[in-house]
């Protein structure tokens, strides 16, 4: 075979493998569309992610298994038609429920593609080659992981959730006719061709089971029967498998493979590579979008920094292992992952995106270090037995995710909800303390205890709904308060004292007029009284100045009255600003004690995984030993 038909044969196993990782997180930031789409619940729509998941991971091995016995190439076409197939049949699903069966093939065809790719490629190259190979494949893979999501940002805000789906099928056409002709056939020619029928269903059960449980623990609960049915079931089947591969002539799974210490040790620490992922993908994501409100876009490209990171730290790891051996590559890598589980752990609100960029790249580190699991794990095993070893490799880590998606997902959900109980009794207790009315004080509690979330307009409407109390004496908005009482107190007894004045004036200005009324008389009947004539214009006019007075009185006693009542609204304001303020300051310290519990509940869940990892961490000195690989 020459240089650039094994180029272009590993190419196409390079696009199968970019395809099938791909697809497993592409469509995560599609659920919300899809929800809106089929108009169904966030819980249905999970399943269109779960499916797929489900069934790689309950197929890997026994994909291994029978295309180690009946030819890899042939699986890997068969599984590249599958995933094509059902990735064009999602693009055109009509309802949500067919969605999920074609999802679910989709995971088969992925299933069948994912473990065959390191024993093909290890057959285009020699196992000599067998670090490159694991190292560009762990690459591809994590660079997959990382366009996933952007790529489905970019394909959802110029074109439609169905282009999610249909993007596979560029790459399955690709891949399809470069392993067609330019890779040949390959087998374990030690493996019989007799298919351990039983074994296969006795095993496919015990995995669905446990996967299942697994993955729905979260949504059905801890205590349903229904997952606490399915983990019964799969410990049941997965005994009787045992039993019957201990005994069988021909077994689905050697598990004299499991007798090499450095292969057990190897499949632990992906198992744990595949458990810890969950916390800085999952968690930090649900961090991201729920609690600093980032864009599922923006928390997408934060979180890619992992995939990009391992695309770099893989090689390397491949390097330094060259040196010294994958055991001292796959501690450090260990070490480094406790070490950014940990660091995640101090994440709090105000932490910046660049810091939380550093962690992860601490983590990628120790994540690409550790994957050279993936090498270690068959470099000690007969090429032969590469395949069904690389599909137990794989499938370990899917379970080990599976697992990481169950116990720290409850994890959170339990830290959440002690968490939002704390705030609330946190929140009514910070209600109590302040100076408000009692009517305030009980509709702001009632609110605080019954509410998933409080708005500001929801808080403004309480306050001006409830007649305000006096602010506190000796408080400045209180001293104001007292003055604006007393100048309205003075304006009233102002208004006291005008009043029997305008009524004065009205008496002096009724009877002026009757003295000039009986004037003029006079001044009519003695025609030579001119004195009296003069007389009766100036009491005239000294009536009409009465009379402009008692006007102005009424005037000034209306004035009165209306700077009365501006300073009644005056001190009402005071107080409801002082009842705003209280509001406010409550709500302030609120809010902080949110941020505290909130953050804490998390960082609870990184430190979880950090022990997880932290306890396994010696496994991984057991990874290689000294001596030449097997060929």
């Amino acid at each position: 075979m020459s240089k650039t038909v094994k180029g272009l044969a590993f190419t196409g196993l390079v696009i199968a493998m970019f395809m099938g990782i791909l697809d497993s997180t592409v469509v995560n930031i599609a659920l919300p569309k899809l929800q809106t789409a089929f108009n169904v619940s966030a819980t249905t729509v999970s399943w269109v992610a779960t499916s797929y998941l489900l069934s790689l991971s309950v197929f890997l091995i026994t994909s291994a298994k029978i295309a180690d016995q009946f030819g890899r190439k042939k699986l890997m076409l068969i599984g590249l038609v599958i995933f094509g197939g059902f990735s064009l049949a999602s693009a055109f699903a009509q309802s949500i429920w067919a969605l999920v069966v074609f999802r679910f093939f989709q995971g088969i065809g992925g299933a069948i593609i994912t473990p065959i790719v390191l024993p093909m490629g290890i057959a285009i190259f020699g196992k000599d080659k067998l670090p490159f190979v694991a190292s560009v494949g762990a690459a591809v893979s994590a660079a997959a992981a990382a366009a996933g999501p952007p790529l489905g940002g970019i394909l959802l805000r110029v074109a439609s959730w169905r282009w999610i789906f249909g993007i596979n099928l560029p790459f399955a056409l690709i891949a399809l006719v470069l392993v067609t002709f330019c890779i040949r056939e390959t087998y374990d020619e030690t493996s019989s061709k007799h298919v351990d029928v039983f074994g296969i269903v006795l095993f496919t059960i015990a995995l669905f089971a446990l996967v299942f449980a697994l993955l729905k623990s979260h949504d059905f609960g801890g205590s349903s029967i229904w997952i606490w049915g399915n983990l019964i079931v799969a410990a049941v089947f997965l005994i009787a498998f045992l039993l019957v591969e201990k005994f069988s002539q021909y077994p689905m799974l050697d598990l004299s493979l499991f007798r090499d210490k450095t292969f057990t040790s190897s499949t632990i620490v992906f198992f744990i590579v595949g458990f810890s992922l969950v916390a800085p993908t999952l968690i930090l994501n649900y961090f991201l979008q729920d609690v600093k409100t980032y864009s599922p876009l923006h928390a997408a490209l934060i979180i890619m920094t992992v995939s990009l990171t391992i695309i770099i730290s893989m090689p390397l790891g491949t390097k330094i292992a060259d040196g010294l051996d994958a055991r001292w590559v796959n501690l450090m890598g260990m070490a480094l992952m406790v070490f950014g589980l940990g660091a995640f752990g101090l994440i709090k609100l105000a932490t910046a995106p660049a810091i939380i960029v550093v962690f992860l790249i601490v983590f990628g580190l120790g994540f690409g270090f550790s994957a050279q699991s993936v090498v270690s794990a068959v470099k000690h095993i007969p090429i032969e037995k590469n395949g069904i070893a690389s599909g137990v490799v794989n499938a370990a880590r899917q379970i080990g995710t599976c697992l990481g998606i169950a116990i720290l997902m409850t994890c959170l959900s339990s830290n959440l909800t002690t968490a939002r109980h704390d705030i609330r009794t946190s929140a009514v207790t910070e209600i109590q303390k302040q100076y408000l009315a009692q009517s305030t004080k009980t509709a702001l509690m009632q609110t605080v205890q019954h509410s998933a979330t409080i708005t500001t307009k929801q808080v403004t409407a309480i306050v001006k709904g409830h007649d305000p109390i006096a602010p506190a004496r000796g408080t400045t908005l209180g001293k104001l308060y007292t003055a604006s009482q007393q100048l309205a107190t003075g304006t009233e007894k102002i208004s006291a004292g005008v009043s029997p004045l305008k009524s004065g004036l009205e008496q002096l200005s009724e009877g002026q007029q009757h003295i000039t009324v009986g004037l003029t008389a006079a001044a009519k009947t003695i025609p030579t009284a001119a004195a009296l004539t003069e007389l009766a214009q100036a009491s005239g006019q000294a009536a009409t100045g009465v009379a402009k007075l008692a006007q102005a009185a009424g005037q000034l006693t209306n004035g009165e009255l209306q700077l009365a009542s501006g300073q009644q609204q005056v001190s009402t304001g005071i107080a409801q600003l002082a009842q705003g303020m209280a509001v406010q300051s409550a709500f302030s310290k609120i809010q902080h004690t949110k941020n505290q519990k909130i953050t804490a509940a998390f960082a609870q869940v990184y430190l979880v995984a950090a022990l997880v990892t932290l306890v396994c961490l010696p496994v991984a000195w057991w990874t290689d030993r000294k001596g030449t690989a097997q060929a």
